[in-house]
C-alpha cells in the first residue's frame, strides 16, 4: 500500500494561498494570512489556515493534504464522515467545509474543517465525553428509524463511500441489522478539549453504520489509556446490547479488529498480531462447538 502523506518539499505546505482550489473553498473575498503546520498526522499533512474574511474580521480553518489515490480516497471519506456525523451531533463533531483537488501539485488532494483551539495534553472530561458518544448513537439510531438522515443506510451496515482505520479500509458491506452511525476511530486522539467553550469535540471520523459497541470497544486497549472507567461511564446512558452475557467476547472481537489494523502499520512490531490470536483463539475455543453464529449471534 502506497503512502497518502505529500512529500514535505510541496510549497503549498509553506503557503496554501498558491493553490487556487483550497482558496476557492474558502469564504469569497477572504485571503490567508498565514499557512502553519500542525504536525498532527501520520497519514498527511495537516496546517492551520489563518484568514482575513471580506470585513476584515478574521479566522482558521483546518487544512489536510494528501496524495495519490488512497489520499484521494481518505480526503472523500473524512469529508462524507465528518459531515454526517456533524449533521447528528453539530455542538460534538467538528464540522467540515471541503474536501477537493489541488491545483498547485500533481495527484494532492485537500480537506478543510472549522479550526478548534484544543487541549492536546489530557482527555476531555469523562463524564461529558461519553454523554456526548451516548447522545451520538441513540440520535443516529433514532434518524435511522425516522428516515430522517441522509444518504439513507437502507437498513444495513456500512457507509456509501470507504471509509479508514488509518491507512486501511474498512470493510463496509452493507449487513442486514438496525444499525448506529459510528465514529470508526474513537479514541482519546481524536477527541480533545476545545479551550474556548471547555466542551469535547471530536474529529477525524471515518464513520460507518454499525454497531455502537464496536465504537466503544476502541477504549478497551490499554494502549489508548481509556478503558473501564469510560465503558461504565457509557453504558450509565446506553445499556450493553442483548445478550448482556456476550458482551466481553463481542468486545473481544471488535478489539481483534483494532489490532490487526494497528499491527499492519507498524508489522515490525508482531506483539499485536500476538495478542490478537491469542483472542481468536479464545473466541473460536467457546464458540466452535453448538454456535456457528459467534458472540451476541452476530
Amino acid at each position: 500500500m502506497g503512502s497518502s502523506k505529500p512529500p514535505n518539499d510541496l510549497k503549498l505546505l509553506q503557503d496554501a494561498s498558491i493553490d487556487e482550489g483550497i482558496m476557492a473553498s474558502l469564504p469569497v473575498h477572504s485571503h490567508i494570512v498565514e499557512t502553519a503546520s500542525q504536525n498532527y498526522s501520520e497519514w498527511s499533512s495537516t496546517l492551520r489556515l489563518d484568514v482575513k474574511l471580506e470585513d476584515n474580521s478574521q479566522t482558521q480553518f483546518f487544512l489536510k493534504v494528501t496524495s495519490g489515490e488512497l489520499g484521494r480516497s481518505m480526503a472523500i471519506e473524512e469529508f462524507e464522515s465528518m459531515m454526517m456525523l456533524n449533521t447528528i451531533s453539530p455542538e460534538f463533531v467538528v464540522e467540515p467545509v471541503a474536501w477537493g483537488v489541488c491545483s498547485s501539485a500533481a495527484d494532492t488532494y485537500f480537506f478543510i474543517s472549522e479550526f478548534h483551539d484544543i487541549d492536546d495534553k489530557s482527555a476531555p472530561n469523562l463524564h461529558i465525553f461519553c454523554k456526548d458518544v451516548s447522545q451520538m448513537h441513540t440520535t443516529s439510531a433514532n434518524m435511522y428509524q425516522e428516515k430522517s438522515c441522509r444518504p439513507l443506510p437502507e437498513g444495513k451496515f456500512g457507509f456509501h463511500v470507504t471509509t479508514y482505520l488509518g491507512m486501511f479500509p474498512k470493510d463496509n458491506h452493507r449487513r442486514q441489522i438496525r444499525p448506529t452511525l459510528v465514529h470508526g476511530d474513537l479514541q482519546i486522539r481524536n477527541a480533545r478539549t476545545d479551550l474556548k467553550t471547555n466542551r469535547p469535540v471530536l474529529f477525524d471520523g471515518g464513520a460507518f453504520w454499525g454497531h455502537n459497541e464496536y465504537d466503544i470497544a476502541k477504549w478497551v486497549p490499554v494502549r489508548y489509556n481509556m478503558g473501564a472507567s469510560y465503558l461504565e461511564e457509557y453504558h450509565k446512558h446506553i445499556p450493553r446490547s442483548e445478550p448482556v452475557e456476550d458482551y466481553e467476547d463481542r468486545m473481544r472481537l471488535y478489539t481483534i479488529h483494532y489490532n490487526l489494523v494497528a499491527s499492519a502499520h507498524y508489522p515490525v512490531d508482531d506483539s499485536l498480531r500476538q495478542l490478537s490470536l491469542a483472542d481468536m483463539r479464545i473466541l473460536t475455543e467457546k464458540y466452535r462447538a453448538g454456535n456457528d453464529q459467534g458472540p451476541g449471534g452476530m
